[in-house]
C-alpha cells in the first residue's frame, strides 16, 4: 500500500513540474493528476475484475463437461467418443450409420468393503493342517 502511495505521488509530482510554471499551479496539477490516477486504477481494476470472473465462468462450463467413448446400439456397434454433459440431456450422430443416439446416464451405489484381516495363527490354520502339511 504505500509502495502504492509513493509512487502515485512521484508520478503526479514529476508530470506537475513539468506542466507548472509556480507552486500554486504545480500542486493544482499534482492534485488533478492524483485523483486522475486513482479514478483510471479503480476502473481499470473493475475492469480486469469483470474479464475474470467471465474466465471463471467459461472454465467452470468446460469442468462441467467429460467425455466417454460409446458403442453405436447398430448392428456395428461402432466406437464414439461423445461429451457427455451433467447438467443437459445427452446424444449424438453415429459417426457410421449416421443416426441419433441418446445417452441416459445412470448411477449406482456399492458398499464398500473391508479386507479381513487374520491373526498370524489363524491364516497358518487355514494354510497348513495339524500336522504341518500344506492344505
Amino acid at each position: 500500500m504505500l509502495r502504492a502511495v509513493i509512487i502515485l505521488f512521484v508520478t503526479s509530482g514529476t508530470i506537475s513540474y513539468i506542466f507548472s510554471s509556480d507552486v500554486k499551479t504545480f500542486f493544482g496539477w499534482m492534485i488533478c493528476l492524483s485523483f486522475l490516477q486513482i479514478i483510471f486504477y479503480n476502473v481499470w481494476n473493475t475492469f480486469l475484475n469483470v474479464i475474470n470472473e467471465k474466465n471463471q465462468i467459461e472454465i467452470l462450463k468446460e469442468y462441467s463437461k467429460q467425455g466417454c467413448n460409446v458403442k453405436c446400439p447398430c448392428d456395428k456397434a461402432i466406437d464414439n467418443f461423445i461429451p457427455i454433459r451433467l447438467d443437459e440431456d445427452n446424444s449424438y450422430r453415429c459417426l457410421e450409420c449416421n443416426k441419433n443416439v441418446r445417452v441416459n446416464l445412470e448411477i449406482k451405489t456399492f458398499l464398500q468393503t473391508e479386507p479381513v484381516k487374520l491373526e498370524k495363527s489363524e491364516a497358518y490354520n487355514l494354510v497348513y493342517k495339524e500336522n504341518g502339511e500344506p492344505v
